[in-house]
């Protein structure tokens, strides 16, 4: 009998989910903006910069940090290049990172490092892209990969945060573009939508830094857009909001990687918008401000997991992974339960390469990988069931 109810509880929980994915948090702590900053360092948000343009340009350099504990904003020191919107950003390392862009009349290709721990803005050596407007950037085992933006540039760039130095890398191969989407995947990078010569985009890349590879996966469902945002949580991939010149969007998309497909969730609960602003922290998304000709200043947590805080069902997916690092096998744990909800349940672990190494379909809740001839190195895991993604996640041989 308890065993029915707590399967007849999640079953419930399941049909919250969806309503129950957004949670309008504390206005962000500025006044209402886009194409402004956002970046994550360990357990706080940062977001500012931007401008606003209703009647005038105004750009803005004010810089703010959101500690998701207290749900507060606390402002910080201004950027140190002074007033910028449409930025290359991205965090890393325990640092947060922007550049080039422009103020009210100037493109820059300057680039800044923001130290949380003395509140410190340093200027560094120059975006080798140049002078530009909105590169993208994602973060693959700790580093960063740019590219991108306004002109013809098409060129990715590696970034070594302990040197300062950037390493050229291969072309992408799709027309270059600006105010696209840009996330991390399981060592992998993927890039889509935005805008350039070709108009509007719908278009959607991934990257395979062991190769310097290029592959295009299936496009983003949807009307092409410029200006959405988007992250990746737990193995998936979201795209939302954004506009085609004439209309401004609230749907949401999730990409499955392992299958390459899309599918439509709940639509973002705000006002339809473009050119917002979003970051993660650990396995929530956190996005806001943006415009649709009025600037807005509101602020929203996504959590994919589906309860209001997705305590429940994070516990009821949860896997322990250990040891990790290891030398010799992997342990995988999963709840004592798990089967009643799930008979099908698949772990595969790959390479960075994204090469499949070993699948086992799991017929008890605890596993254990063998490493045999493996070398060192970061690999991969993914436990899927009923053809879903319940959890992902990487460890390492040493």
């Amino acid at each position: 009998m308890k065993s029915t109810f707590i399967f007849l509880f999640l079953l419930f929980v399941s049909e919250l989910s969806a309503a129950d994915q957004w949670e309008q948090k504390a206005n962000f702590g500025g006044i209402g903006r886009h194409r402004g900053t956002a970046f994550s360092i360990g357990n706080k948000g940062y977001m500012g910069f931007g401008h606003i343009n209703s009647v005038v340009n105004i750009a803005l350099a004010d810089f703010w940090e959101y500690d998701p504990a207290t749900d507060t904003w606390t402002q910080k020191a201004d950027f140190g290049g002074g007033n910028r919107y449409h930025n290359l950003v991205f965090g890393v390392g325990g640092k947060g990172y922007s550049g080039v862009g422009r103020d009210e009349s100037n493109t820059y290709s300057d680039f800044w490092e923001y130290d949380p721990a003395t509140n410190v803005w340093t200027q560094l050596n120059d975006y080798p892209g140049g002078a530009l407007l909105g590169p993208l950037a994602f973060i693959i085992d700790d580093v960063a990969y740019c590219g991108l933006g306004t002109g013809s540039n098409t060129t990715f760039y590696r970034y070594n945060q302990s040197s300062d130095t950037w390493t050229t890398l291969g072309n992408f191969p799709g027309p270059t573009r600006s105010t696209g989407v840009a996330f991390s995947i399981d060592g992998k990078g993927y890039v889509g939508t935005g805008s350039g010569a070709f108009g509007t985009g719908n278009d959607f890349w991934e990257y395979k830094p062991s190769t310097d590879q290029w592959f295009q996966r299936a496009n983003v469902p949807g009307l092409p857009r410029q200006g959405a945002t988007g992250f990746a949580l737990n193995g998936r991939g979201y795209i939302f909001c954004g506009n085609d010149w004439n209309e401004n969007f609230k749907d949401v998309w999730e990409f499955n990687p392992g299958s390459n497909t899309w599918k439509q969730i709940d639509n973002f609960p705000g006002t339809a918008r473009r050119f917002m602003h979003s970051f993660v922290i650990h396995d929530k998304g956190y996005c806001g401000t943006g415009t649709n000709g009025v600037n807005f200043n509101d602020f929203w947590r996504f959590d994919p997991q589906g309860t209001p805080e997705g305590q429940f069902l994070r516990e009821y997916v949860q896997v322990n992974v250990f040891p990790n690092p290891s030398v010799e096998h992997i342990n995988f744990e999963l709840p004592a339960n798990i089967s009643e909800k799930y008979s099908d349940i698949t772990l595969s672990i790959t390479e960075t390469s994204g090469k499949l190494i070993h699948q086992a379909l799991l017929s008890e809740n605890s596993y254990r990988f063998n490493r045999d001839q493996l070398r060192n190195g970061v690999y991969f895991y993914q436990i899927s069931a009923s053809e879903e993604l319940i959890k992902s996640g990487k460890f390492l041989f040493q």
